[in-house]
């Protein structure tokens, strides 16, 4: 039996890792070929759409929609700077922005969904700056995020449990059950439902800024909508839908000069409205 030398096992690491690289390459390749090969369709996006995703994650979905119909008429953004997306994503987001560049779509950050003509990408070069418009425009879970008081309140136990953690180190600090005292049940009850009514009232504070959010959305979208089968496409949690309404949903959209013309309930809500006419 021949045994491989130190030699030869390190010059065929090294050839595993030079041919990694082309693999990866030969992936993006066949994407490329696939999305090239004619118009595609896949639900209600095509590859002669020109589409705009707004409040992208970690641009999977933005990915998904490249890698079916292609990326030369697809703008992907986030509100988050490049810079957070890789502390909230491990990194990973990397290979995703690269395979979406790789299929010709463009991707920006630090975008404001609100204020989307704002910002130079939307608006034409060397046509008098007019603003670039879009067959669908595409906004999954618009959220505000956490409100200042809960920011506050997260930033308040994080530093709780700093304090109380290094005076556990110097030998100060007490366990939580060293310090608690015997409290009658009434009181305990008492306490719990304070605790829960202060938490409804942040998630319906939440829920409402939520809706602000997806109404200043509509407002903004609608300057780019291309013609009157241009669709901007939403996709709200439950809860959002329960606490405004399909009516309260369709009356968002009135408001703004659009008509809800789909409302599709699934694991999620998707909503689809167009310009009114």
């Amino acid at each position: 039996v021949l045994h491989m030398g130190r030699r030869e096992r390190e010059e065929k690491r090294l050839k595993g890792t030079e041919e990694k690289g082309p693999h990866v390459n030969a992936q993006l390749l066949a994407l490329q070929r696939l999305t090239q090969a004619g118009p595609r369709m896949i639900a209600h996006y095509s590859s002669q759409h020109t589409i705009l995703l707004v409040g992208e994650g970690d641009f999977t979905f933005s990915l998904a929609v490249a890698s079916a119909v292609g990326g030369d008429r697809l703008i992907c953004t986030s509100l988050d700077k490049s810079t957070q997306l890789q502390v909230k994503y491990d990194n990973k987001v990397n290979g995703i922005l690269g395979t979406l560049q790789g299929l010709g779509a463009k991707t920006h950050h630090n975008v404001d969904a609100t204020n989307l003509k704002d910002y130079e990408f939307m608006r034409e070069e060397g046509k008098d700056e007019a603003l670039i418009k879009f067959k669908r425009i595409i906004f999954n879970f618009p959220c505000v995020g956490l409100l200042e008081d809960q920011q506050a309140k997260v930033a308040q136990e994080k530093e709780a449990k700093k304090m109380l953690q290094k005076l556990r180190k110097a030998g100060k600090g007490k366990s939580p059950k060293d310090n608690e005292k015997k409290s009658s049940n009434t009181e305990i009850l008492e306490k719990g439902r304070a605790e829960a009514a202060a938490k409804r009232a942040m998630a319906e504070r939440k829920l409402e800024a939520d809706t602000e959010l997806m109404s200043n959305f509509f407002a903004s979208a609608k300057e780019h909508l291309d013609d009157d089968s241009a669709e901007i496409h939403i996709t709200l949690r439950r809860a959002q839908v329960a606490w405004v309404g399909t009516s309260g949903i369709q009356k968002i959209a009135r408001n703004a000069g659009l008509v809800c013309i789909e409302c599709k309930y699934h694991a999620c809500v998707r909503v689809c409205v167009r310009e009114r006419m």
